[in-house]
C-alpha cells in the first residue's frame, strides 16, 4: 500500500501486527485500515504501565527493538507515558500499513550484512555470495533453491548467514551484526533507522 506522505512526520507512530490485526505478542487485536479509512479507535482502561497495561506503540527509535509481519502507521490521543523501547497511550488507532513486505525486509538485511561485512578483514566469499544472492531473490532474479544452497555454503560462516532465513529475523540478525561490528554502534543503528525509514517511504 502507498503511505500517505502527510503521515510520515518525525513523530510518526508505528506499530507491529500479524495479517489479522492481532498483536505478535498475543496481547489484544486491533482494527485494521479499510478503503482508505483509518481502524477503529482502540482504548486501554486502567492505570497505564509500560509492558503490562495500555495501548503500546514504537517510536522511529524502537522499530529495530521489535518485530512483526505488518508494519503499520498508528496515530494517538489522550495519556502517553514514554518508555525504554515503546510509548504507552490511552487511546491509539491504525492509519495506514507501510510497504514493508518480504522483498523490503530482505533488502535491509541484505544492506546491513554488506555493512557487517564490510568491517571484517578478508571476508568469508561464501559469506559475501549469500548476502549477493540473497538480493537477487528478493528482487526475483533468482529461485529459493538458489537461496537455499547460497546459505548452505556459508556454514558455518556467521556474517550473512540469517539473509537466508525468514526476512524479518533476517533483518534484524545483520542489522544486530553490523552494530556489533562497527566502531560507533549507536552511530550505526542511527543509520540502520535512517535506511529501514526510507524503505518505508518507498526510497528503495
Amino acid at each position: 500500500m502507498k503511505i500517505f506522505e502527510s503521515y510520515i512526520k518525525p513523530t510518526t507512530l508505528y506499530k507491529y501486527l500479524n495479517p489479522d490485526g492481532s498483536t505478535p505478542q498475543g496481547h489484544g487485536k486491533w482494527d485494521l485500515p479499510q478503503n482508505g479509512k483509518p481502524g477503529k479507535w482502540q482504548h486501554a482502561k486502567g492505570e497505564l504501565i509500560p509492558c503490562k497495561n495500555g495501548l503500546h506503540l514504537l517510536r522511529e527509535r524502537d522499530l529495530l527493538e521489535w518485530s512483526g509481519p505488518l508494519l503499520c502507521i498508528a496515530e494517538y490521543k489522550g495519556e502517553r507515558i514514554d518508555h525504554d523501547d515503546e510509548i504507552v497511550v490511552r487511546s491509539a488507532r491504525i492509519i495506514e500499513i507501510t510497504c514493508m513486505d518480504d522483498k523490503l525486509w530482505r533488502l535491509f538485511a541484505c544492506d546491513c550484512g554488506e555493512r557487517a561485512l564490510e568491517r571484517v578483514t578478508d571476508p568469508d566469499v561464501f559469506s559475501v555470495n549469500t548476502v549477493r544472492v540473497a538480493r537477487q531473490f528478493a528482487r526475483g532474479e533468482c529461485t529459493e533453491a538458489d537461496l537455499a544452497a547460497a546459505w548452505a555454503a556459508t556454514w558455518p560462516a556467521p556474517a550473512a548467514r540469517p539473509v537466508a532465513i525468514d526476512a524479518i529475523w533476517a533483518a534484524y540478525g545483520t542489522a544486530d551484526q553490523a552494530v556489533g561490528l562497527a566502531e560507533n554502534p549507536a552511530a550505526e543503528r542511527e543509520w540502520q533507522i535512517k535506511r529501514l525509514l526510507e524503505y518505508i517511504k518507498g526510497e528503495e
